[in-house]
């Protein structure tokens, strides 16, 4: 994937992700002063596989519960590599599926999907990436 081109992957993801799981992501596109979520989602399309996998998992048990006790997603990063998923409320079965999908992403190339990747830390910033992304990024000089 080149860099350019992964902003508008992330749109056309997040359109999908609210359209799909609206419980989960009801607060997608809200800005943050009104309650919604920060930054919206800040991954590459390489994660995009296991976030739909977490989601379908987490829309599931959303919709068993009471609407006044319906958590939303607050917050999808990436931070030391890795996926961090923040829901606004939630219980231990969610946490445990969080824990699941943030530890497998320490594997897959956030860009491309590609597992075996590695923790790559070009320009102080860690990323997870595969051999090839990692050496698009640095010749690129792309920074985060």
């Amino acid at each position: 994937m080149k860099w350019k081109e992964l902003a508008e992957e992330q749109d056309k993801f997040k359109k999908y992700l609210k359209k799909t799981y609206p419980k989960l992501y009801k607060k997608l596109g809200v800005p943050w002063q009104e309650g919604g979520m920060i930054s919206g989602i800040g991954v590459g399309p390489g994660w995009f596989k296991t976030l739909e996998e977490l989601s379908v998992k987490l829309e599931k048990i959303i919709e068993t519960l009471p609407e006044d006790k319906q958590p939303s997603a607050f917050q999808i990063k990436e931070k030391f590599g890795v996926l961090r998923f923040y829901l606004d409320i939630s219980n231990e079965e969610m946490n445990k599926l969080i824990d699941e999908a943030e530890n497998k992403t320490s594997k897959v190339c956030e860009y491309c999907g590609k597992e075996n990747a590695y923790i790559s830390d070009y320009s102080f910033w860690m990323k997870t990436l595969c051999e090839e992304c990692h050496n698009e990024r640095k010749g690129s000089n792309v920074k985060p």
